[in-house]
């Protein structure tokens, strides 16, 4: 071998070399950038589960729940269908505590097991004993009403034995977009203002009873001894939350939209509905030029009113315009629901 071949030779043992050390940097960078993500932000690496859309919404930065609580069962049981399964889209393998009934329980089991495959469903079954009571209206006659809604709150508490911090949302919650919560980690409390004129809130309270979040255990106590001298059940009783659980944070308007604000609006219902419009080009439901992250609305249940229905309604109709693909996902579930089986063989 004469010295040029021997100098190209050499060249290319050396070029070998540098690549077999540069995949293995590149590997070992990739295999510590999986291990600093599974310990500083899991959630994003749950984005990429198989069967499900990735939110393109929901940015590495953002904080959102570490675990939701709702009550789940009775005359919301089919709606709850619909919220587990919107919130499965943006935040797969979530958490979500549930206080239910047998019944409820047996029959997700039965017509909705996908679910339990899509979310880390913890079930407690604390509303069997108030099944003596089908409705509100027959629970609100009997002076029962305000207990069977502290059950959320036994919910919470067990969810934060176990979690940080917890959402509560109602089932009957539609979610279109992550739930995003502030960055600054000092607040203790996160409500939803029903965004209604001051004379209904002094009847029905400022806040809505269907979305909080929280990281403080204490406030399950707290919300249970205001609840006694409430003007409006455990949902007027927040007020004094806010005020004792400092700092806090409110929810903003694109958040918790219910058929309330139609009649109790500042505004009349045709300006209302002038501001809540779907966008065409963001294939997008939108509230005064503003994405709406969450409905609280019977979509699979209905209304003993119009305004109620009439407002799902119109929502639904909103939703089958867009080609977003997480509306898309969202109608499948609304298909599911209104047929009363949700095939398990199917992919959210």
């Amino acid at each position: 071998m004469n010295r040029h071949d021997m100098s190209a030779h050499f060249y290319r043992r050396m070029v070998s070399s540098r690549r077999i050390l540069l995949n293995f940097v590149l590997a070992a960078c990739a295999l510590l950038l999986v291990y600093l993500l599974s310990l500083f932000a899991p959630d994003v690496l749950a984005q990429g589960s198989p069967g499900f859309s990735q939110s393109s919404n929901l940015a590495n930065s953002e904080r959102i729940p570490s675990s939701y609580s709702t009550l789940l069962g009775g005359e919301r049981g089919l709606d709850g269908v619909l919220f587990l399964a919107s919130l499965a889209i943006h935040q797969p393998h979530a958490h979500v505590y549930i206080s239910s009934d047998s019944h409820t329980y047996e029959w997700f089991l039965e017509h909705a097991r996908v679910l339990f495959h899509r979310l880390n469903l913890h079930w407690t079954l604390a509303l069997d004993k108030h099944q003596s009571a089908s409705s509100r209206a027959e629970m609100e006659a009997a002076k029962t009403w305000a207990n069977f809604m502290l059950e959320k709150v036994a919910i919470m508490e067990t969810a934060l034995t176990h979690h940080n911090d917890t959402m509560l949302l109602d089932a009957d919650f539609v979610v279109l977009e992550p739930i995003h919560l502030p960055t600054d980690a000092q607040y203790q409390l996160g409500v939803s203002p029903h965004y209604i004129k001051a004379c209904k809130g002094k009847m029905y309270g400022v806040y809505n009873g269907g979305m909080l979040w929280t990281n403080q255990m204490s406030l399950g106590a707290a919300w249970r001894n205001a609840t006694t001298s409430s003007r409006y059940f455990e949902q007027a009783a927040i007020e004094d939350l806010v005020r004792s659980y400092t700092p806090h944070f409110e929810f903003g308007p694109e958040h918790n939209v219910g058929f309330w604000r139609v009649v109790h609006d500042e505004v009349s219902p045709e300006e209302f509905y002038s501001h809540l419009y779907y966008d065409a080009s963001a294939q997008k439901i939108m509230l005064k030029n503003q994405t709406v992250a969450t409905f609280h609305t019977h979509i699979l249940t209905r209304y003993p009113y119009a305004v109620g229905n009439d407002f799902s309604s119109n929502l639904v109709k909103m939703m089958r315009m867009s080609s977003d693909p997480n509306y898309v996902q969202l109608m499948r579930a609304v298909q599911w629901g209104q047929s009363g089986h949700v095939p398990p063989q199917m992919v959210l």
